[in-house]
């Protein structure tokens, strides 16, 4: 919802806890560690978090309230993007990986294109609700064998419900991602989520250079490297990612 700090005047972002969860302590624990994950950043292309409190039994988060579209609906409004217009999202989950945290949940809809008061385009990296943090404790644990995480972005160790996933699942997913800016379709599609599942674990996605021949073959290379299965095939981090992206983009 759209709210007010009153005391402040400040436009703000209300986000709240559906109360049919508010007694599942796991959700509720969940939804909090979203708020102390992009707290924790302080990045400017990671939507700030004001507050997060419970009253009256209804739990919910104060945000920063953001002026744009999610990037599902600029995908599609101009179709395919040039990469490079990712490089501040792939900064954010750097700076995230050097904090420990894991996203696991890299999707168009939680990429927010927002202008800030001067008009200048801003990309947010938005939803940490299923951030792993991968140093000291978390009171939120994953469920040997239970999926977090939206299917057609998952990486293979998150499909196969790999209980502990690194920040390697982010870069797969950040390569599904450019994948899909690029092109205009989804790297993996299937008629159902167990084939889809199957496909992510055990297929290559059609070559970029197929779908998108104008794409520059080093930059194709920068996407397929993010998207191999193997985790020693993959990039090592998402800084690594970044580098590589830019310069396939000079070339």
């Amino acid at each position: 919802y759209e709210g007010e700090h009153v005391t402040l005047g400040r436009k703000v972002a209300v986000k709240l806890l559906l109360p049919s969860f508010g007694s599942d302590g796991e959700i509720v624990g969940r939804f909090f560690q979203e708020a102390k994950a992009a707290a924790s950043l302080n990045h400017p292309n990671v939507v700030d978090v004001l507050d997060m409190q419970i009253e009256d039994g209804e739990a919910f988060l104060v945000l920063e309230l953001l002026d744009g579209q999610p990037l599902t609906e600029l995908l599609e409004e101009r179709g395919p993007l040039a990469p490079e217009e990712l490089m501040p999202v792939i900064d954010a989950l750097a700076a995230a990986h050097e904090h420990g945290i894991v996203h696991r949940d890299l999707k168009p809809d939680n990429i927010f294109i927002s202008k800030d008061l001067r008009g200048r385009v801003t990309p947010k990296v938005l939803d940490f609700g299923i951030a792993k943090l991968t140093e000291g404790d978390s009171s939120v644990e994953t469920r040997t064998g239970g999926l977090l995480g939206t299917p057609h972005y998952m990486s293979p160790e998150q499909a196969q419900g790999q209980k502990s996933v690194g920040p390697s699942t982010d870069i797969w997913s950040m390569g599904v991602l450019i994948y899909e800016c690029l092109t205009g379709d989804r790297a993996f599609q299937a008629d159902s989520v167990p084939a889809l599942l199957l496909q992510i674990c055990t297929f290559d996605p059609i070559p970029l250079a197929d779908r998108a021949p104008g794409v520059h073959p080093a930059i194709a290379r920068v996407v397929h490297k993010a998207l191999a299965r193997d985790l020693a095939d993959r990039y090592g981090s998402m800084e690594e990612l970044g580098g590589a992206l830019f310069a396939a983009c000079q070339e």
